[in-house]
């Protein structure tokens, strides 16, 4: 048989490879999309910072966008920040999309505040979802959980934590939230679109709802930022506006679609201390 004769089996083979390489391929970014990250996948990041007016260090734990009525891996996140051994644990808002969900919001809260100190500041889907927020704010009470509604409090002599009521839906009043204000002063705020106001004013901004794009295109970025055009280069991560810090955390759930591409769900650790020298 002439060896041409094995040439069509051959890019018949070769044709098979291609495609099974290729829905092998698609499989696995499916599995991660549908799966891994929005379901099971938790990083850990780290941020150290330096402030003049710290006497002494401390470590603050952020959740952010739990988002119950959607599948996360909340309790995962949970099981991280008692790990990590935080002196304050910050909830930056979104906890529900199911208003139904009410009692996953008052475990949550009853599991962190076993481990820390809690403060917490509600975000848009608090709203919007129908939840009981006033019973929610009463079993925070029982708890000893601190809801900052535009409004702040001394956590140390060095330290004064503020909160504003969700800024996406406008709710925010920073002024009331700094009254009284000294020392570090570090504001929890659902959306970062806060530092418009804040910048300059506070030491570190800590947010969340941007869920990080929650779907990240390698080499273009996310598909969709749901803040105002101004603010949408505050997307993840840590920022420096205005002497300002700004840390923009992925969230642990989503909402819309249970989707998460190359942005996987995030407990933020803070660890501050005093400038040396």
């Amino acid at each position: 048989m002439p060896a041409s004769a094995f040439l069509p089996v051959m890019k018949l083979k070769r044709r098979e490879f291609i495609l099974a390489s290729i829905a092998g391929l698609i499989g696995v970014l499916l599995g991660d999309a549908l799966l891994y990250e929005p379901r099971i996948a938790v990083a850990v990041s780290r941020v150290e910072l330096r402030f003049e007016a710290l006497e002494d260090k401390v470590r603050i734990a952020q959740l952010s966008d739990v988002h119950f009525g959607n599948p996360s891996p909340v309790w995962s996140a949970v099981e991280v920040v008692q790990g990590v051994k935080p002196d304050l644990i910050a909830v930056t808002g979104d906890i529900f999309t199911d208003g139904d969900e009410l009692e996953n919001g008052v475990k949550l809260l009853e599991e962190l505040s076993e481990t820390a100190d809690v403060f917490l500041v509600h975000g848009n889907w608090d709203y919007w979802s129908g939840a009981d927020l006033d019973r929610l704010e009463r079993e925070a009470g029982r708890l000893g959980v601190r809801v900052l509604r535009n409004s702040g409090l001394q956590f140390r002599g060095d330290i004064w934590i503020a909160g504003v009521d969700d800024p996406y839906t406008r709710r925010d009043r920073l002024n009331r939230a700094l009254m009284g204000s000294s020392g570090v002063k570090i504001l929890l705020a659902h959306s970062p679109q806060i530092i418009g106001e804040a910048e300059g004013k506070v030491e570190l901004v800590i947010s969340g709802h941007t869920h990080g794009g929650q779907v990240v295109i390698p080499g273009l970025g996310p598909l969709y930022v749901p803040l105002p055009k101004k603010y949408r280069r505050y997307v993840a991560g840590l920022y420096e506006v205005n002497g300002t810090y700004l840390y923009v955390n992925r969230g642990i759930g989503n909402s819309f679609l249970p989707v998460r591409f190359a942005c996987p769900p995030e407990v933020t650790v803070f660890e501050l201390g005093p400038r040396e020298g």
